[in-house]
């Protein structure tokens, strides 16, 4: 460096930075920890056909959605879509969803919803029950809080990863989706009058 001419030194300082920024991001989204847990998954010997069949068992949603995203023959596009208009369904399959804080995989639809949710800014959803409506939402807030997008006009600046739109207290069972599906990122209610709902 002693040698190097101001242009050299330059380019070597924006490496270091460039350097520094990537090493703190890493260690941000915790992969070493990832790394680590991958790592450890990877020493392990295969499972026995009786373990293959009691984690299919407990996770047969997810290895049927991976099998139909995986085989191109899930159900109707347009039915899991909502027979939305071609401009903003195109809209919403270019929108890529960062999975960085989810604990678990989505089936077609939710990851659809959740995409449609960010990509209209504001939605209600609204399915039967049971097909993942609160699994949608927290995959939006993730989807926000790894990208640290602005939150929507009128919501409170705090992290979009906290945000849970009821005031349960600590034990409600409200809080258990957000802990059971969200990649262990704190949780808190948000408690106000009627100019937060």
């Amino acid at each position: 460096m002693l040698l190097a001419g101001t242009g050299t030194r330059a380019r070597v300082h924006e490496a270091l930075g460039a350097v520094r920024a990537a090493v703190a991001d890493a260690d941000e989204r915790e992969l070493p920890v990832l790394f680590a847990q991958a790592s450890a998954d990877l020493l392990r010997s295969d499972a026995s056909p009786a373990e293959a069949w009691v984690d299919f068992e407990l996770r047969s949603a997810e290895y049927y959605s991976l099998l139909a995203e995986l085989s191109g023959s899930g159900p109707d596009r347009d039915a899991a879509e909502g027979f939305l208009p071609a401009a903003i369904a195109d809209r919403v399959r270019a929108l890529r969803l960062d999975d960085t804080f989810l604990r678990v995989s989505l089936r077609g639809y939710q990851a659809f919803g959740a995409r449609f949710a960010l990509a209209q800014k504001r939605v209600i959803i609204g399915d039967e029950m049971g097909l993942g409506k609160t699994v949608q939402a927290i995959a939006a807030l993730a989807h926000l809080a790894c990208r640290r997008d602005p939150l929507p006009r009128g919501l409170p600046r705090q992290r979009a990863d906290q945000l849970d739109p009821r005031d349960p207290g600590p034990l409600h069972p409200a809080r258990r989706p957000r802990a059971r599906y969200g990649a262990g990122r704190g949780v808190r209610g948000l408690a106000g009058g009627r100019e937060w709902r």
